[in-house]
């Protein structure tokens, strides 16, 4: 997403390892499960899809209404 420049200002959460990417690509780093800043929903890693994908669908049904 860094490489994309799709995180510029954006709150992110990802595997620690990759907390220095997120920073680089000018986001800030969440030490979360899963983050949510307006359109965007980022995970920890694999072991959150559960946390990750019921935030997903939170916002979407948000969105619609």
């Amino acid at each position: 997403m860094t490489a994309a420049d799709v995180i510029q200002g954006k709150r992110v959460t990802t595997v620690p390892k990759c907390a220095m990417d997120a920073e680089q690509g000018g986001a800030t780093y969440i030490d979360e499960d899963c983050v949510v800043d307006v359109q965007l929903v980022t995970g920890r890693g694999y072991g959150e899809n559960t946390v990750v994908l019921s935030a997903f669908i939170q916002m979407l049904k948000s969105a619609r209404d």
